[in-house]
Order: structure tokens, then C-alpha cells, then sequence
């Protein structure tokens, strides 16, 4: 289990890292090397390489706004989901879920 969640976090942040630099030579023009060395720092910032990650699959990938969205925040409503269904068992166990 422990390699299959490195290897799924590893496909994210690649896909993350590509998103950003697409965007950044789509919207700007720069060589896909200088893309990547600005990319790296941008996509480790958790909200801003979210969002860019995003912009970048919006305008370079021409991705549609709720599956670039759905791409880059995944673990996060899977997070809000497993939670959500946490709380309810422990309430239809009886228990007290403050």
C-alpha cells in the first residue's frame, strides 16, 4: 500500500509540475526549459500550484473548469468524503460525532 500511494503521489505532482509549465509557455512563450525551472517552486505551494495547475490545464490543455478543478483537488473531496462517511456510521452507531 505504501508504494501505491507514492507512486499516486507522484503522478499528481508530475501532473501538476506539467500542467503549470504548459500554462506558462502557452500564455507567455517561453522556452519549456525556463518554464519547468519557474514551474518547480510554483507547483510546490499547496493553494498556488493548485491554482495554477488548473489555470494551466484550463488554457494549455483546454481541459473544461470542473475536470481541471476535479484534476488538482481530488484528494481533497475524497478526504471530505471519507470523513463525511466517518461521521454518519459513528451517528447511526449511536456515538457522538462533535
Amino acid at each position: 500500500m505504501p508504494i501505491l500511494a507514492f507512486l499516486v503521489f507522484l503522478a499528481m505532482g508530475l501532473t501538476n509540475l506539467a500542467a503549470v509549465q504548459a500554462g506558462l509557455v502557452h500564455l507567455t512563450g517561453m522556452p519549456v526549459a525556463l518554464a519547468v525551472l519557474i514551474a518547480i517552486p510554483v507547483f510546490y505551494v499547496p493553494i498556488l500550484g493548485s491554482v495554477a495547475g488548473c489555470v494551466g490545464a484550463l488554457i494549455a490543455w483546454h481541459l473544461p473548469l470542473p475536470a481541471a478543478v476535479l484534476l488538482f483537488t481530488w484528494p481533497a473531496v475524497a478526504a471530505a468524503l471519507a470523513w463525511g462517511v466517518g461521521r454518519a456510521r459513528t451517528r447511526l452507531a449511536g456515538g457522538s460525532a462533535a
